[in-house]
């Protein structure tokens, strides 16, 4: 009895890692012999485990285990044989719910035991051929997530080889899951509130940024990107937030904002847009950004601008705004641009004339300064008369500014003042916006009537501005620049080139001279101021009006009173020509009746009125009747 107390004590001191064996001893036979019969019965036991878990670090929202459709999913699995006997051949199977798709794995061996393969594909179940006490084999297998599903669950199971007894058999199972849905699906759509017309103010795009999924926020950096079209610019400020926790830049604002580089505003227009945000976009969630732009001289007929948006946990790549196919990502809007029309400089006489004797022209970058350019003009350049649309004077010129350099620069303003009086001023704005507004004043007005207008950055903007009809004359004209900055502080620079017309003082003025001559006296008589002849005889009476003015004369009316002892001769040219007139371009007949023609004799007068007709400078017209002598 003594031994088999000592070899179960010792059995249990060494369960879990070893073999227990059995041995029962029987009792003496008489005689002191021992007829000794050993019975032995051979069991193994083991302690067989396994462990599953999921590797959340790429993982959108660890915190609660969501994976997106699509993404690769990482699983490992821990078998341990905790012993004390050796599990060869225990058998390790992996099952998972639909929705995991294309498993690849890799297995490795510890502490003795031996992987059936180092790599594989499908789920890993297979037998373990090497399986010994205190050993472990690490399966980590990789899925892609192809369904929804609020608890996609994987279990892993293990059993032990035949002859074997798993002496625990609650940790032989292990599961876990993951929650799977659509991520983040970004989508993009663009409007304008155009039509437009060039150097409109006020013009914007609006960008309406969407989260299209059921199922999960946004997480991380959003981008979008907008490649504005040719002839239109972008009007933002430093670091301009269209919407709260957004910031957009633009293709060229580092090298305009630096201090090393001074003046590199390139380009003017159809920069691209960069807006980003780390703001979280729920579900469902939609953000509404506006962008204003300038719309540039240059700009007309239909404008296409295109868009794209990515980041934020969307699997889809950010596309290029300007390749991409339109869809949830990529979107372009069109917009009609109205073009800048031509002045209007008509002169009633000959073309109009710039009543400055130079262009003036200037770069003002003056940072804290008031500089006034005045205009010298051209003799007698105050006896001129108003050009243009209404009889007003045009101030025809180009005009650029530069936001100057640097983070602190400030605005400044130019104002266009004739006969002491303002009556336009452009204003830029501090902060690099790439716009500067342009406001009419006291009457006058801009490009196609408007009394406001937006300039574009350092791109030359040609505009011209209508003066009111009150102006009759120019004796005065300059050109004003203003600085807001400080002593030490940078400002915004203006530059110029502007004429000023005008148009010759127009004077009316014609002469007439009568004429006649006897056309039936042998030989025919003279053509002088005073006619002679015989009873019967016809006498042709001529009045020419001839043009000695600077100006079309309209509404000409032409009377005559048939002379005294004479009788008015009905067919004289023909039948149905009795008054023949003679314009510039040829010869008409009239009748003298009352009728539809220009022509009528009543009460002893002869009228001709051609009121749709003007005769030009030097040009003359005559207007011939004939009478009998009585």
């Amino acid at each position: 009895m003594t031994n088999f107390s000592e070899r179960f004590a010792h059995l249990g001191r060494t369960v879990g890692r070893s073999v227990a064996v059995l041995a029962l001893a029987l009792p003496l036979l008489a005689g002191g012999a021992s007829a000794q019969t050993t019975d032995t019965a051979t069991v193994k036991t083991t302690d067989l485990a396994v462990t599953e878990t999921i590797d959340l670090s790429n993982s959108p929202i660890p915190a609660q285990g969501k994976f997106y459709v699509g993404q690769r999913v990482k699983y490992i699995l821990t078998a341990s044989n905790n012993g004390p006997s050796a599990a060869n051949n225990a058998v390790l199977k992996e099952t998972t719910e639909a929705g995991l798709e294309d498993v690849q794995w890799s297995c490795v061996g510890q502490n003795g035991a031996q992987c059936p393969a180092a790599i594989g594909t499908g789920l890993p179940n297979f037998a373990i051929p090497v399986f010994p006490a205190g050993s472990d084999i690490i399966v980590t297998y990789t899925a892609k997530v192809t369904a929804e599903d609020p608890q996609l669950r994987s279990t892993s199971n293990i059993t032990p080889p035949a002859g074997v007894i798993d002496s625990n058999p609650v940790n032989n199972t292990d599961q876990v899951y993951i929650c799977a849905g659509d991520p983040p699906r970004l989508n993009v759509t663009k409007a304008s509130n155009g039509p437009w017309a060039a150097f409109q103010s006020g013009a914007t795009y609006t960008l309406t940024v969407k989260n299209l999924s059921g199922f999960a926020d946004t997480s991380g950096l959003i981008t979008l990107t907008d490649q504005l079209p040719r002839g239109i610019g972008a009007a933002l400020a430093s670091r301009f937030s269209p919407a709260a926790g957004w910031i957009c830049s633009y293709s060229g604002e580092a090298e305009q904002n630096s201090t090393a580089t001074a003046y590199a505003p390139d380009p003017n227009e159809a920069q691209l847009l960069t807006c980003t945000t780390n703001n979280v976009i729920p579900k469902g969630g939609t953000v509404t950004l506006t962008i204003p732009v300038t719309v540039t001289g240059s700009a007309s007929g239909s404008l296409t601008n295109r868009a794209s948006i990515g980041g934020g946990s969307d699997p889809q790549p950010l596309p290029d705004p300007v390749t991409c196919i339109l869809g949830e990502q990529c979107a372009e809007n069109t917009t009609l641009v109205t073009a800048r029309p031509d002045p209007i400089q008509v002169c009633a006489v000959g073309q109009p004339v710039n009543l400055l004797s130079s262009v003036l022209r200037r770069y003002d970058d003056n940072d804290n300064a008031t500089i006034e350019n005045i205009a010298t003009f051209i003799p007698a350049a105050e006896t001129y008369t108003a050009a243009g649309a209404n009889n007003r004077f045009v101030i025809d010129g180009g005009y650029y500014f530069n936001n100057g350099y640097g983070p602190g620069s400030n605005a400044s303003t130019l104002q266009v003042v004739v006969n002491g009086t303002s009556y336009a001023t452009l204003r830029t704005e501090a902060g690099y916006s790439g716009q500067a507004s342009g406001t009419a004043e006291n009457g006058a007005t801009f490009v196609g009537g408007a009394t406001t207008l937006t300039i574009n950055r350092y791109t030359f903007s040609r505009l011209w501005l209508t003066l009111p009809a009150d102006v009759k004359s120019i004796t005065a004209f300059k050109l004003v620049f203003k600085s807001s900055s400080a002593a030490g502080e940078v400002g915004d620079d203006f530059g110029y080139d502007v004429k000023l017309f005008g148009c010759v003082k127009p004077t009316p003025a014609a002469t007439v001279a009568k004429t006649v001559q006897n056309i039936s006296s042998t030989p025919i008589g003279p053509v002088g101021t005073t006619g002679t002849g015989k009873p019967g005889e016809v006498l042709e009476y001529c009045i020419t009006t001839t043009n000695t003015g600077n100006v079309g004369l309209g509404n000409l009316g032409f009377g005559d009173n048939v002379p005294a002892n004479t009788t008015f001769k009905v067919g004289a040219y023909g039948a149905g020509k009795d008054i023949r007139v003679t314009y510039p371009t040829g010869d008409t007949f009239l009748t003298s009746a009352a009728d539809a023609d220009k022509g009528v004799l009543a009460a002893g007068r002869v009228t001709v009125n051609p009121n749709n007709f003007v005769l030009v400078p030097s040009a003359k017209y005559t207007v011939c009747f004939r009478a009998t002598i009585g």
